[in-house]
């Protein structure tokens, strides 16, 4: 399943299996929802003690999040800003690319690539609702 939920509430955020954070196209985390903050954290970014962790990886991708020991600086300046940003997105996707759950998806993905392997368990599975509930309680909020 798919679906994309822009900063849920915590309560929602932990009954997700797994997780993938993406900014300006590319992948900067993809693994289990219980390792994302240990995965920033490693990264450099420290999740503040009851903080959101939706909160903290938005903050951490749009810049707002500053690393441990980084200095405060004024991104009133939108050049300044952009810059910025491109720094933040390379240290996260070089810190991604280069780390054990990046090569671990890709040779998932790359087995999935012949396409979808179903076993016969799952061959004849009635659900009770139809997509089109499925996706409309999904939304609904």
């Amino acid at each position: 399943i798919v679906l994309s939920i822009h900063q849920p509430r915590f309560r929602i955020f932990e009954m997700f299996d797994s997780v993938t954070v993406m900014s300006d196209g590319h992948i900067i985390y993809h693994g289990p929802s219980d390792n994302c903050v240990p995965y920033f954290n490693n990264v450099g970014y420290e999740c503040a003690a009851f903080n959101n962790p939706a909160d903290f990886i938005l903050d951490v991708v749009t810049g707002e999040e500053r690393m441990r020991g980084e200095a405060d600086v004024d991104t009133a300046d939108a050049e300044e800003r952009r810059k910025k940003m491109a720094e933040v997105l390379t240290r996260l996707t070089t810190a991604y690319n280069s780390s054990s759950m990046a090569q671990e998806a890709e040779r998932h993905f790359a087995s999935e690539e012949s396409g979808p392997q179903q076993s016969s368990e799952h061959e004849n599975l009635n659900f009770g609702a139809g997509w089109l509930r499925q996706g409309s309680v999904c939304s609904g909020r």
